[in-house]
C-alpha cells in the first residue's frame, strides 16, 4: 500500500520505506520533511481519522541529513523574505548552489570567513543581489537581517556637538554600492522613502546627502528605472534648504534632461548660473549642450578631480555630448 500524503512524498506502507521528490515548492518539502522526522520517531501517522502505524521506517543518514536541509532552508528563505511558494523546478542549477551556500551560511559553516558578530555579506541569487547582515553564533544557527530594508538597526553620520559624539541618522539603502544598488532581487520603494523621511537633513548632513543623489542617478543610469529618479528628486527636495542652490539646480536639471523634460525655463535658468565654481560651470554647460566650454571647465580640474567627476552622473552626459 502507497500513501501520497503531498506530491512530493510516497509513504510504501508494506516494504517500510518512503520516496521524497522534489516536485512542488520548499515550503510544502519543508513540512514533508518535518513530517518525516517525526515519523521515524512516533512511528505512526494519521489521516482522515485514520491511523496508520509505520514502526519499521528506516532513514538513512545521507537521507536524514537531505530533509535537515530543506527545514534549514526553509527558514533562511523566510528570514531574508524569499518566496517559499515558487516550484523547485523554476530554479536552476546555479540558483539551487547559491540556495545551499545559503544554507551553508545559516548553519554557521563559513563562520570563519566573516569578520566581526555582525558582517555584511551579498548573497546571490541568480544574477540578482540579497544584501544581507549575518548576525553570527557560535553555538547555533545564524541569523540574516536585511541590510537593505531592515528597521532593526539604522545608520549615523558621526559629529561631536557640545563636546560629546552623537550621529544623525541616514537612508540605509544607500549604503550600498551603486551597482549592487541596480541589480537588487526585490525593490520595495515605499521603504526607501520612508527611510528617506526617517533621515536627518541640515548643513552637516547636506553634502553626504547630495552624494547619496548622485548614487541614485547613477543607479538610474546603470538599469533605467525611472523610479529611482524621483527618488533622487524626493531626496534632492529634502536637502534643497541646507545645500549650495547652484548644485541642487544642476541635479534638478540633470535629472529632468534623463527624463527628457528640460523646457526653455530650464535653459534660461541654466544661463543664468553666476558661479566661480569650475565644477558648476562644468555642470551648467553640460547641459546647455556646449561640449567646447563644458571641456574647457574640465580641463581645469585637478587629475584627481578629473577622476572623481568620472564618477558622478554629470559625466555621463559630457560623454555624450558631440
Amino acid at each position: 500500500m502507497i500513501v501520497k500524503p503531498s506530491p512530493n512524498l510516497d509513504i510504501h506502507l508494506s516494504e517500510g520505506t518512503c520516496v521524497l521528490k522534489s516536485v512542488s515548492c520548499i515550503e510544502e518539502l519543508n513540512r514533508d520533511a518535518s513530517f518525516l522526522l517525526s515519523l521515524k520517531d512516533v512511528g505512526a501517522f494519521c489521516i482522515a481519522n485514520q491511523v496508520f502505524r509505520f514502526v519499521d521506517l528506516t532513514i538513512s543518514k545521507e537521507f536524514e541529513e537531505g530533509l535537515r536541509y530543506y527545514n534549514d532552508l526553509y527558514i533562511a528563505m523566510k528570514m531574508i523574505g524569499l518566496d517559499v511558494r515558487v516550484s523547485v523546478s523554476t530554479y536552476t542549477e546555479k540558483q539551487k548552489k547559491q540556495l545551499a551556500r545559503l544554507v551553508d551560511i545559516y548553519r554557521g559553516a563559513v563562520n570563519d570567513k566573516l569578520s566581526g558578530p555582525i558582517c555584511k555579506y551579498t548573497w546571490q541569487f541568480g544574477d540578482k543581489y540579497v544584501p544581507l547582515l549575518v548576525v553570527r553564533s557560535e553555538n547555533g544557527k545564524n541569523d540574516f537581517i536585511s541590510s537593505v530594508y531592515t528597521d532593526k538597526m539604522a545608520v549615523f553620520l558621526p559629529y561631536e556637538k557640545d563636546g560629546r559624539e552623537d550621529g544623525y541618522r541616514m537612508p540605509l539603502f544607500l549604503y550600498q554600492d551603486k551597482d549592487i544598488l541596480s541589480n537588487l532581487f526585490y525593490y520595495d520603494f515605499d521603504a526607501f522613502k520612508a527611510q528617506i523621511d526617517a533621515s536627518d537633513f541640515n548643513s552637516v548632513t547636506s553634502d553626504v546627502m547630495n552624494e547619496n543623489v548622485l548614487k541614485l542617478i547613477n543607479v538610474f543610469d546603470n538599469n533605467n528605472d525611472d523610479r529611482f529618479l524621483q527618488l533622487a528628486d524626493y531626496l534632492l527636495d529634502k536637502l534643497a534648504p541646507f545645500g549650495d542652490c547652484h548644485i541642487v539646480l544642476l541635479n534638478k536639471l540633470q535629472i529632468k534632461k534623463r527624463r527628457g523634460l528640460l523646457d526653455s525655463r530650464d535653459i534660461e535658468s541654466l544661463k543664468d548660473i553666476n558661479s566661480n565654481s569650475d565644477a558648476v560651470l562644468f555642470g551648467k554647460y553640460v547641459l546647455l549642450g556646449d561640449k567646447e566650454k563644458a571641456g574647457r571647465y574640465y580641463q581645469l580640474f585637478s587629475d584627481e578631480m578629473k577622476e572623481q567627476f568620472k564618477k558622478y552622473p554629470i559625466y555621463k552626459l559630457y560623454s555624450e555630448l558631440t
